[in-house]
């Protein structure tokens, strides 16, 4: 290194390897605590460390499998899924390392599905280290098309700038991640709670959605009534949260509590839902609940 070059020549000195001496050695150091020390490490790393280093490298084992196996896919010549495609060229510059592989494979995948703002926000995130200007673009892009991408995009942006040395814009980035995490937050507090008080409008899903909604609770044993809204929510409501009520049949109130979590583990298992849904039975202790619900027009399904 020239500067430690500069350094030792100041000294006047000649540069020379210093390899420790037998009197210097952790042995000698530690003396007769030197077995009961190390003991405590090796403790102290299995307790501590190897959990997580199993879980890791199981999981990098898996990742790296999936990949030769989408590899072989493509080599075969298939046609990947577009989510297949996104797979393989993320686990190309992960576990595979191969950045510029990743990086022609995300173009490829962008010009196929230039519509998906996950796969312009990835390309454009391997464009900053080589084309700035293209990267940002990308990457904005993406964030407009996506505005659950802003705080990935934000990160993206501010970081590049970072590394080139130009503070004021990676400023401005990294000042819109508090308010849009905030924003994400409250969002995500308002749908996990569901109560007499909220307001509930209609589903607006097609028949054909709700015809094969209304199969699927139908073949659910002892479930009796099922009405599904969408709640009203003031935090990102670009994003509708649905909610299924139901009830299950039974005239004895302990009877339709057992009865009611199995039909929740049912339809869990085997409904899927085109939205986040919250999924409650309104007998019983939500009849304040049952009310606004059924109020919704055409909440009743089943």
């Amino acid at each position: 290194h020239p500067a430690l070059a500069e350094r030792v020549a100041a000294l006047g000195v000649e540069p020379r390897i210093a390899p420790a001496t037998p009197a210097d050695a952790a042995d000698s150091l530690l003396g007769a605590r030197r077995t009961e020390i190390t003991a405590e490490f090796d403790r102290r790393w299995r307790d501590a460390i190897m959990p997580a280093w199993q879980a890791h490298y199981g999981e990098v084992q898996q990742q790296r499998a999936q990949l030769a196996a989408l590899t072989a896919r493509h080599l075969a010549g298939e046609k990947l899924r577009v989510q297949d495609a996104f797979d393989r060229a993320a686990l190309t510059g992960s576990v595979g390392r191969d950045e510029a592989d990743a990086l022609a494979q995300w173009r490829a995948l962008h010009a196929r599905a230039p519509q998906e703002a996950a796969i312009g926000l990835r390309l454009g995130s391997a464009l900053l280290k080589s084309d700035r200007a293209a990267g940002t673009a990308l990457v904005e892009e993406a964030m407009a098309r996506d505005s659950d991408l802003t705080v990935q995009a934000c990160t993206v942006l501010r970081d590049s700038a970072g590394q080139a040395g130009e503070k004021v814009a990676a400023n401005n980035w990294h000042e819109r991640l508090p308010a849009r995490a905030a924003l994400e937050q409250a969002a995500a507090a308002e749908r996990k709670q569901l109560a007499a008080t909220d307001i509930f409008d209609a589903h607006d899903l097609d028949e054909d959605t709700i015809a094969t909604l209304a199969g699927g609770l139908r073949a659910i044993t002892d479930l009796k009534d099922a009405y599904l809204v969408r709640k009203r929510v003031a935090y990102l409501a670009e994003h509708p949260v649905f909610v299924l009520a139901y009830t299950v049949h039974g005239w004895r109130a302990g009877q339709r509590r057992a009865r009611a979590a199995a039909v929740l583990t049912g339809i869990q298992a085997s409904i899927t839902f085109p939205r986040k849904t919250l999924i409650v039975n309104i007998q019983d202790r939500n009849r304040g609940l049952a009310s606004a619900v059924a109020r919704a027009t055409g909440a009743q399904i089943v």
